[in-house]
């Protein structure tokens, strides 16, 4: 079985050091690492891979991206994974991550089980510090539990399985360079592979850690990332309008999402309470900012 693991990096290169430092201990084996360098003109990740190549565990290559945009260097690594007449899956994880050693081999568990073309697995955060109760324990820092098995949909690709036949006959670009400085170019592609009739599923045993710095662990950076969420997901439906969709329809249950948040808050009696309203009605001003067309550049 030939698994291709795939690393978007930018300007991390002792994360990237970290990241492929903890590949080396898996249970299952890859048999190649690539990683895609956005930031070709300093190239820290090229050097890092560079020094390492010699006495790394597996094949280790280096792609520049000149294009800046995280959704150009995704489509880069899906390149190379594509044109691998023997590879068979892309194991995506980010650079600000680390797999536990059972990550591969659950994922390939839980896709042979299942048949499904896409396999999520879950995140648990590890932070710098020690960030207060109410936004530690957000939703949007950790995956919550979940039976593994199908589901309907995977909305992310920091922790994914990805049949290669299914890249190499997805038959339009995989990440939409609309969504480069946005984020967001993840839950597009998903929803167009659930269009094209992807077959999901969830591995809650295949466990990525992700280190959460200082300054994500504020509530200004929360609200922005429930903002931006809810813009990218709004605009990508409009752009794929998935049968059952309506601009109407969505427009209304976003003022009424906006009307329940503010009410809710304004009834909390807790940290915790209060930051999940204040994070819904975040989530629907995105959504309205993007009915406006405009979206918020979280990597600009």
């Amino acid at each position: 079985m030939h698994i291709h693991v795939l690393i978007p990096s930018y300007k991390r290169p002792n994360e990237l050091l970290r990241l492929l430092r903890a590949i080396e201990q898996l249970d299952l084996k890859p048999r190649k690492v690539t990683v895609a360098d956005n930031d070709a003109e300093r190239a820290e990740a090229k050097a890092v891979c560079q020094s390492l190549a010699p006495e790394f565990a597996f094949p280790l290559r280096c792609i520049l991206v000149h294009e800046r945009g995280i959704s150009a260097a995704r489509n880069a690594l899906f390149n190379e994974a594509a044109n691998e007449a023997d590879c068979d899956f892309a194991a995506l994880i980010d650079d600000d991550e680390i797999p536990d050693t059972a990550w591969l081999k659950e994922l390939i568990q839980v896709q042979a089980s299942t048949d499904a073309d896409i396999v999520g697995g879950a995140v648990a955060p590890i932070f710098d510090g020690s960030p207060p109760e109410h936004i530690a324990e957000h939703e949007i820092l950790r995956s919550q539990p979940m039976k593994s098995g199908p589901i309907e949909m995977v909305v992310r690709t920091g922790n994914t399985l990805i049949r290669t036949n299914f890249i190499r006959d997805f038959a339009e670009q995989w990440f939409d360079p609309a969504f480069g400085l946005t984020g967001g170019e993840d839950f597009d592609f998903m929803l167009r592979a659930k269009l094209k009739g992807a077959k999901f599923a969830y591995s809650n045993e295949s466990v990525i850690y992700h280190f959460i710095t200082v300054d994500r662990t504020t509530s200004k950076w929360l609200l922005m990332r429930l903002f931006r969420i809810g813009g990218t997901e709004l605009a990508s439906n409009m752009k794929n309008r998935p049968p059952g969709w309506s601009s109407s329809l969505t427009l209304v249950r976003t003022f009424l999402g906006l009307g329940k948040g503010c009410l809710l808050f304004l009834v909390s009696t807790n940290k915790a309470s209060r930051m999940k309203w204040k994070g819904r009605i975040a989530y629907h001003c995105g959504r309205l900012a993007a009915f406006c067309g405009r979206l918020h550049k979280a990597y600009a």
